[in-house]
């Protein structure tokens, strides 16, 4: 995996990155209280009309049906200046609970989709679980999909592209997954995300 905040490679196990320091209890000082974050969408920006919001709920819906165990979520937020947008999103996902599920496996299969307003960056992250199916590459085509949308502040619109990447990556990782060895190797039990910002 990727330290959240020098992006230089690190092991999964250690408690801070050997090359910035960066560590999940140096977050909890910086970033203080969590925020209460709903089931499916969290639109604190108000991004999203009610309508919009109604209609991407029920696209999650319809994705989480269609893949037993993965939750997804939407976050939207005005992240302050001096944070580092990916440091909030990895912070939030450690703290926040994205599946209902008490299961530790379980609980490690969300996707969230992330916009921070003030930067005005899209970021989309994975849990632990689903390291192996959605590679850094995969979430950056996924996520890309939506660039032209969020460009023009049509945020509702590239969020409907980038679920349906998302449910097309994962259809054919599936694919991929049946046709290999009767006997696949467990997931590893890693995070990634990737990040574009909306401007030019």
């Amino acid at each position: 995996m990727r330290c959240p905040s020098c992006l230089n490679p690190i092991e999964e196990s250690v408690d801070a990155c050997p090359h910035c320091h960066f560590s999940i209890l140096g977050l909890d000082k910086r970033f203080g209280t969590v925020p209460r974050i709903n089931r499916y969408i969290t639109d604190l920006s108000s991004l999203f009309t009610e309508r919009q919001e109604r209609h991407l709920k029920q696209q999650i819906v319809r994705m989480e049906r269609s893949f037993i165990g993965l939750h997804l979520a939407i976050v939207t937020m005005d992240v302050h200046r001096r944070f580092k947008p990916r440091e909030y999103l990895f912070w939030l996902t450690n703290r926040c609970r994205f599946c209902p599920i008490d299961s530790r496996e379980e609980r490690s299969l969300f996707i969230v989709l992330f916009f921070d307003t003030a930067s005005r960056t899209a970021l989309l992250t994975t849990g632990y679980g689903l390291h192996a199916t959605c590679s850094e590459e995969n979430l950056q085509s996924a996520l890309a999909t939506g660039l032209p949308e969020f460009k023009k502040n049509r945020i509702y619109h590239g969020s409907v592209a980038v679920f349906k990447a998302v449910a097309g990556l994962l259809k054919s990782q599936l694919r991929l997954q049946k046709s290999s060895a009767t006997n696949p190797q467990p997931v590893r039990a890693m995070a990634t995300s990737t990040e574009i910002e909306e401007t030019t």
